[in-house]
């Protein structure tokens, strides 16, 4: 490829990449990652916080702060931002550039910057997990959370690898990682197949309460927090075709410094069984929530199943 000519990246970009088509021009590279961002975001790359709000349907889209970063200078900060682009084009989130932070104070605690980084580097870092306490729990890193943390800083390395301002390691992107990102502390999040059936064919009988059988249903079958299934609008869903409908999805986090729920809407499909019977289900909550409006503090909320007691 002349590097007069300008390729388009969807996929699978590292800086090596970069500079073999660009003729080695690393001011070209940055450039053309740095031109990127405009698919993803419109923050400006020179922004130390960005939005990702680009075909986002998210009531509250993504974003990230690069401030942390300057632990190891403007470079450093400004190597992380190329990462950032570069990941997200490889269909990367920002989960692993935000624990990268991690890396960069490991390395400025021992003194160390990206130049002098070798295969070593990875071992003495990895041996910093055994003795670190999670702030959340309270107990030492899970065995999933370690390997999010070494693999954040291979795959850093792995896709930057080739930038003058790193150190070049061969072969970084073979290095393995040995811990388990599948370890038993996370199998929690998992409901087993069997107690998933089993929990399907209870709630699709009338042994449960109805806002109870509402709540585990949206649940369910569009994957919501039980904070957000709870504050449901009442008039949550709206017949859009024969077969169609739409379902207005509340979304609680994050929402506490917007100072009011915001919303994203759904759909459902009436012609599929699971999805019909919530449909029909929520048509009887709101008939049933309806009657409890003038006596509940929280007005026009499908969740209003709450009964009232005197004395």
């Amino acid at each position: 490829m002349s590097a007069l000519a300008k390729p388009t990246y969807t996929r699978k970009v590292t800086f090596e990449k970069l500079l073999n088509e660009l003729s080695q021009d690393d001011k070209k590279a940055e450039k053309e990652l740095i031109s990127i961002l405009v698919k993803y975001s419109s923050s400006p790359f020179s922004d130390d916080s960005w939005i990702f709000d680009r075909h986002s349907d998210k009531a509250h889209p993504d974003s990230i702060s690069f401030k942390s970063f300057e632990i190891m200078g403007e470079m450093g900060k400004y190597i992380a931002k190329l990462f950032m682009v570069a990941n997200l084009t490889r269909g990367g989130g920002i989960d692993s550039v935000k624990v990268l932070k991690y890396y960069y104070k490991f390395l400025s605690e021992n003194r160390l910057n990206l130049h002098q980084v070798n295969k070593n580097i990875f071992n003495h870092y990895s041996h910093s997990f055994d003795t670190r306490i999670s702030k959340h729990t309270k107990n030492l890193l899970s065995e999933s959370y370690k390997f999010q943390l070494l693999s954040s800083a291979l795959q850093f390395h792995s896709i930057m690898n080739g930038h003058p301002y790193m150190a070049f390691i061969d072969g970084v992107d073979s290095i393995e990682n040995p811990y388990d990102r599948k370890s038993k502390d996370s199998q929690y999040k998992v409901v087993d197949k069997d107690v998933l059936e089993k929990l399907d064919a209870h709630f699709n009988t009338e042994k449960s309460p109805l806002h109870i059988r509402v709540a585990y249903w949206i649940m369910r079958l569009y994957a919501t927090r039980p904070e957000d299934t709870l504050n449901y609008p009442l008039e949550c869903v709206k017949t859009l075709t024969e077969d169609m409908a739409t379902i207005k999805h509340a979304i609680v986090k994050n929402s506490i410094n917007q100072g009011e729920t915001q919303y994203k809407i759904g759909f459902i499909n009436t012609k599929e069984p699971m999805q019909k019977m919530l449909f029909e289900l929520i048509c009887k909550q709101q008939i049933a929530s309806s009657s409890l409006q003038i006596k509940s503090k929280k007005q026009n909320f499908l969740g209003n199943y709450i009964q009232f007691y005197t004395k």
